[in-house]
């Protein structure tokens, strides 16, 4: 049988070698594209994959390289008794079988991961077979990769060392030559004013509503705050500084027949823009604002939902900067993936450390950033190296409730666990009105077995900010579970915008199994393409190092088993 001209030209395309350049720029255009549904560790599984292939270690990739260099496992990573590559793989394969099929010409060379190996292979898409995968993840009969192996062996190395020494010489020279381009713009916190309007006829109520503000807003670490007299100057030490953004924050107090309020405005001073305004009121009586309201101002214009953090972020993924800016962005790509790339997010902390080395927010957000970069997978070997960097933080500042922060966590995941609570009661002292730091400390002092003091801590961050921290309607809904009030519970998980919490999924099956709907849980472990036996045989495992105390362990259990899982009961 004779083809015609254009199925021969396809089929001479399709055999046309790819070299490693194009098989890594297929990867980026792939890595990049918003519309691959791929998570943050799993495209770091894909590029890890692929790097090793192209520089010719195909044959070294297992299950356990995996686990340790991309997943952080520790060296006594045994693949058979953990599954996680396994199952990562499987969501891998289906992301790209995904990807391939909404796509159109512009998918030349194609990636896949074949079933039972983890080298992937590389092909291009003929006219007709656009996608190179089948339903099952597994490349199509007859495809094979087209990468050429191994392409640098034959080049000859002593060459391209001298070539390389030459042109680096000639960098140098020419570095040296012309000026230098302007330094990336540095960002600081911005500074503050506050103003009170005095109602004239109890000045010295409004005087101290203002000492008690400005002390709640001293302690958070998003702002500085300066007299009202006083000019401020940006530092210039390392290239060319952004000018720091300087609000102003007027205050009213308003008493009425029920209690007092206190009315709130903050301007952008450069602007002329009012920024946000909010009232606060209490009816405690009508002497003095609350602990809470005072509590409940100070986040709403400070905290990491509040107002001044809002504004500073709308400039600042309009025009990123190092230093404070870059400080903010990591804060925003922790607690929702998929807005920044956490690529970015390092490179900025890196580049902002090596300019100011003793900068302990840019420190202690790297130590926040490592420890949550997996968000629900911190493995030993991440946290014990984020252990160093938030000691140091808290010994650069020592009054800040952010390097408290990452050293409670550090300690946390180092198993280290009345360190951690020492840590983050340290924080709260710090800053007794910064919710987010509430939040975390509840969520561990809970799932540890201190459940009476976790949600205290939980109840003062949510009537601080709400449900603004994922771990408020979470500890809720396990608070809930324990009491066996599962309808509530499952409305607090169902309530939930980022589910990010390991033990979420968990929680929402035993849930639904305690109601008797099966069907649901099917239904969800479908949907999100996971194997209940795999999650069945790493239950224990998963609870051992998410450090979840033996009470609220049985209680999933029983509910799982409900669902119609087997999890045998440890004795």
């Amino acid at each position: 049988m004779v083809q015609d001209d254009d199925e021969q030209a396809d089929d001479d395309d399709d055999d046309v070698p790819i070299t490693a350049v194009e098989a890594r720029e297929a990867l980026e255009r792939l890595i990049k594209d918003p519309t691959f549904t791929a998570t943050d560790r799993n495209r770091r599984f894909l590029r890890y994959v692929v790097e090793e292939t192209l520089m010719g270690r195909g044959s070294t990739i297992k299950a356990y390289s995996i686990a340790t260099e991309v997943f952080g496992r520790d060296t006594s990573f045994d693949p058979s008794a953990d599954p996680i590559v396994r199952i990562e793989a499987t969501r891998l394969r289906g992301c790209l079988e995904q990807y391939y099929r909404r796509r159109e010409v512009d998918a030349a060379i194609q990636i896949a991961i074949p079933k039972g190996r983890y080298v992937p292979i590389f092909s291009r898409a003929a006219a007709g077979h656009r996608s190179l995968v089948d339903t099952s993840g597994e490349p199509r009969q007859g495809v094979k990769s087209r990468l050429i192996p191994n392409a640098v062996a034959g080049i000859n190395v002593r060459r391209i060392s001298i070539v390389v020494a030459l042109l680096f010489a000639a960098f140098v020279a020419n570095y040296l030559a012309w000026p230098r381009s302007p330094a990336a713009a540095i960002s600081t916190k911005p500074s503050v004013r506050l103003v009170v309007d005095m109602p004239g006829d109890d000045d010295r109520n409004a005087l101290s509503t203002r000492d008690r503000l400005t002390v709640a807003l001293s302690r958070f670490q998003t702002l500085r705050l300066i007299q009202e007299d006083a000019t401020t100057l940006d530092s210039v030490e390392y290239g060319r500084s952004a000018a720091s953004e300087e609000y102003r924050i007027h205050l009213k107090l308003v008493t009425h027949k029920s209690g007092q309020g206190v009315w709130w405005q903050l301007v952008n001073v450069a602007s002329g823009e009012v920024v946000d305004s909010d009232f606060a009121g209490t009816g405690g009586g009508e002497n003095a604002l609350s602990d809470s309201t005072i509590g409940a101002v100070a986040n709403q214009i400070a905290g990491l939902s509040g107002a001044i953090v809002a504004d500073q972020l709308t400039r600042e993924l309009k025009a990123p900067t190092l230093g404070y800016g870059c400080v903010l962005r990591s804060g925003v790509a922790l607690r929702h993936s998929g807005v920044i790339d956490p690529q970015a997010i390092r490179q900025c902390l890196d580049e902002t450390l090596q300019l100011t080395p003793n900068d302990p927010d840019a420190m202690s957000m790297l130590a926040l950033w490592k420890l949550g970069l997996d968000r629900h997978d911190v493995q030993r070997a991440t946290a014990a190296d984020t252990l160093a960097i938030a000691r140091r933080a808290t010994t650069l500042a020592p009054t800040s409730d952010r390097a408290a922060l990452a050293l409670m966590l550090a300690r946390f995941w180092n198993g280290q666990i009345e360190a951690a609570f020492v840590a983050g009661r340290r924080a709260m002292e710090l800053n007794p009105h910064n919710s987010f730091v509430a939040a975390k400390l509840g969520a561990i002092l809970f799932v540890s077995g201190r459940e009476r003091e976790g949600m205290n801590y939980i109840r003062l961050a949510e009537s601080q900010s709400g449900e603004a921290n994922p771990e408020v309607p979470f500890v809720k809904a396990l608070d809930f579970y324990r009491n066996q009030r599962f309808a509530e519970a499952l409305h607090c998980l169902e309530e939930m915008d980022d589910p990010y919490l390991f033990a979420y999924g968990f929680l929402r099956y035993a849930t639904l199994g305690q109601l008797g709907r099966v069907d649901d849980v099917e239904y969800l472990l479908q949907r999100r393409g996971t194997r209940r036996e795999e999650l069945e045989r790493i239950f224990y495992s998963a609870m051992v190092r998410e450090q979840i105390a033996r009470p609220i362990v049985e209680d999933l259990r029983a509910g799982l088993v409900k669902a119609g899982w087997t999890i045998p009961e440890v004795k």
